[in-house]
């Protein structure tokens, strides 16, 4: 309100918060990866960038940056700061469950009804996105399941048995330029549609 007060835009007030936000996006992105990196090897190349881990980084960051910006809308469209906390949790669930990576809503639902649904949170073209860039869709292909088991015509030694074990990932993961900036694009739409959205909700507050 005090902004508002010295007759500030909302629109720059509200991008005022979305730069500072985003400029710790990039360490939350950065620090999360490199976590990740002191355990797992990324040294695999992405579709766009020698790197792969480059490319997961955009992604990522790109993800929280629209979690923010959804973040931001929930707090101007709900009056009470205590109420913000539990729409938060609300939200996380839902995003949880409708991403579609976790629990494979098509079996539950019409195949248009549940893409839809996934497409609306942030997390369905985050994971999406990641899959293509480490080419999941062939990993999965590759995937092989081994159990050791007594083998009888050897006296009773132990022997491990394989077999492909491909599952259903609920997701395309295609590893395509195409398709990765579709899923680039899709994140940046999220990041414009609740930037959007929040400063209409905050232009109709009272000051």
């Amino acid at each position: 309100r005090r902004e508002r007060a010295v007759n500030l835009s909302v629109f720059a007030y509200v991008l005022s918060k979305v730069l500072v936000l985003a400029l710790f996006a990039i360490f939350q992105a950065a620090s999360v990866l490199f976590v990740l990196s002191l355990k797992i090897d990324f040294g695999f190349k992405g579709i766009f960038f020698e790197s792969g881990l480059f490319e997961l980084f955009i992604t990522l960051y790109l993800g929280v940056l629209a979690s923010i910006l959804f973040g931001l809308c929930i707090s101007a469209a709900v009056p009470s700061s205590d109420v913000v906390l539990y729409m938060i949790l609300v939200q996380l669930f839902v995003q949880i469950i409708l991403a579609g990576s976790l629990f494979p809503l098509k079996k539950t639902m019409d195949e248009n009804v549940a893409d839809a649904l996934s497409k609306v949170t942030v997390g369905y073209w985050v994971m999406d996105a990641m899959g293509s860039t480490i080419d999941l869709q062939k990993l999965n292909e590759t995937s092989v399941t081994c159990v050791v088991q007594p083998n009888p015509l050897a006296n009773g030694a132990l022997e491990p048995t394989c077999s492909s074990t491909p599952i259903d990932m609920n997701m395309k993961h295609e590893h395509t330029e195409g398709y990765l900036m579709g899923l680039w694009i899709g994140l940046i739409v999220h990041c414009a549609v609740w930037f959007g959205l929040t400063t209409f909700l905050v232009a109709r507050q009272k000051v």
